[in-house]
């Protein structure tokens, strides 16, 4: 079988006879559709790649987050939170405590953190997708 219109078309033709007809490889309907059709994918694949960039800049914004997330967890865990801490093991018994009830909140919001920060970058695999859509 022919692999063009032409071919198809002469081929078509043969069978008709004088009287047969062929349309035209594309109607008008066809043209305008296949306009609108490159553009909306034109539009489709620079949506993409701005979505990749927005990714891309969240991950890195995240992660930056994070690291200051871990400084204040660091920096709580040197404060003395206002006491000086004597030779009186009660005070240094008040700092810890105060520390643990600070520390461990901070520990379980960072890893919350961390969590939807894995989600965002597992949404790379949906936006590779896009990306390499042909």
């Amino acid at each position: 079988m022919a692999k063009t219109w032409e071919g198809v078309s002469k081929a078509a033709m043969q069978i008709l006879g004088p009287q047969g007809k062929i349309p035209p490889e594309f109607s008008s309907g066809m043209i305008k559709s296949g306009e609108a059709s490159r553009k909306s994918w034109t539009e489709f694949k620079a949506a993409g790649k701005s979505l990749k960039e927005a990714l891309d800049a969240h991950v890195r914004n995240a992660e930056n987050f994070q690291g200051a997330w871990q400084a204040q967890i660091d920096d709580v865990n040197k404060d003395n939170l206002g006491i000086v801490p004597k030779k009186n093991t009660d005070d240094t018994k008040k700092i810890a405590a105060a520390r643990k009830l600070l520390v461990g909140f901070l520990n379980d919001t960072m890893q919350e953190n961390e969590k939807t920060l894995n989600d965002t970058k597992k949404l790379y695999a949906a936006v590779k997708i896009i990306m390499d859509a042909e």
